[in-house]
């Protein structure tokens, strides 16, 4: 397992999480960067790899290997590794930053991927250009039913609207859809029907008009844990737990695949 984890690393999986103070001046060959020289956190053990070189082509890993190992092609960026560390990105699967600005945060605290879940990086915070911005995933604006909750999220009063909303939401780059707590069952089934169709998740709240055994097939993804409290009583009471656990039970096994 570990060494699958490893392949998975040296293919591509690693992100470029690095602070460094240079790099060589020298003419770039193509979209190659190699980084020398630099302690690697594989995340498969708890060793560091120590005076390693990482190339880069076409932003995906191509190589990870001893320094002294490594060819570097001649006339490639290089940037000098000494003294730093080389780690996998951070993902952040729920964020919603209010403004371009605070993209340029994340990378600076090692998160390279984020999602944001009300669909914040199709409008309010678009990446600035030429500055290092982490990959962003985003939903659609969140889908409720009319009046909406948040005079941002998109209001669906009929089943039928759902698929003119999700084609719109995807050409303005959405990459899943996200359902708010008034949604309807007769809404949320054809959000999951047309989303399906589109090959987009659905992430979202329970809506508390459902029951969660109502709510959880149309759902990949529930965007908060301590949902499920609020369906178990206050405090938590046995029935109320036993019976979330029956309503979670027929979906896990698709949630672990």
């Amino acid at each position: 397992f570990a060494g699958c984890c490893m392949k998975a690393v040296r293919a591509g999986a690693m992100a470029l999480a690095l602070i460094t103070g240079g790099c060589a001046n020298s003419p770039a060959q193509g979209d190659v960067v190699a980084i020398r020289n630099v302690a690697v956190l594989p995340m498969t053990s708890e060793h560091v790899l120590e005076a390693q070189t990482v190339l880069v082509r076409g932003g995906v890993i191509a190589e990870l290997g001893a320094t002294a190992e490594v060819e570097i092609p001649h006339g490639v960026r290089i940037v000098e590794g000494q003294g730093l560390y080389l780690m996998p990105g951070l993902v952040d699967g729920h964020t919603h930053p209010a403004g371009s600005e605070e993209l340029l945060s994340f990378p600076l605290f090692g998160q390279t991927t984020i999602f944001t879940l009300d669909g914040e990086a199709l409008d309010i915070a678009r990446p600035t250009p030429g500055a290092f911005n982490p990959h962003l995933i985003s939903s659609t604006r969140s889908m409720d039913a009319a009046p909406p909750f948040n005079r941002r999220f998109q209001a669906v009063a009929r089943p039928e609207d759902v698929g003119a909303i999700l084609d719109a939401e995807r050409a303005r780059g959405a990459n899943f859809v996200k359902v708010y707590e008034q949604t309807t069952l007769p809404v949320l089934q054809a959000i999951e029907r047309e989303a399906a169709a589109r090959n987009m998740g659905v992430l979202g709240h329970l809506p508390n008009r459902l029951t969660p055994a109502e709510t959880l097939p149309h759902l990949d993804i529930v965007a908060h844990t301590e949902e499920f409290m609020g369906f178990m009583g206050e405090p938590p009471t046995e029935p109320g737990i036993i019976a979330m656990a029956d309503a979670i039970r027929p979906e896990a096994p698709a949630m672990l695949q």
